[in-house]
């Protein structure tokens, strides 16, 4: 509860939350590993809830709703498939 109060109270609370809480967890004797796959789960997690939230809002609102949402998710795509690519391009290894 500690870092949902830091998360919502500070400017950039949320990093500070996630700091937090791995220093919590790695206190309480938990891998390094093990801390860093919650966290990334729980974020995870918590992304495909306001997903869930967001199709229902455009499914209640009918055709205006799914317009106005249709293309910032499409850039929104856009934008990760692009990061994507260039991540994994950067991690190939370079031919001699």
């Amino acid at each position: 509860m500690a870092a949902n109060a830091v998360s919502g109270a500070l400017p950039g609370g949320a990093a500070f939350s996630a700091a937090w809480g791995f220093r919590q967890l790695r206190r309480r004797g938990v891998e390094q590993v093990l801390t860093a796959a919650v966290l990334v789960v729980a974020g995870g997690l918590s992304v495909l809830a306001l997903a869930v939230l967001l199709v229902a809002g455009v499914v209640a609102a009918g055709p205006a709703g799914l317009r106005t949402v249709l293309l910032p998710a499409a850039g929104v795509l856009l934008v990760l498939g692009i990061a994507l690519a260039v991540f994994g391009a950067t991690r190939l290894p370079v031919p001699p």
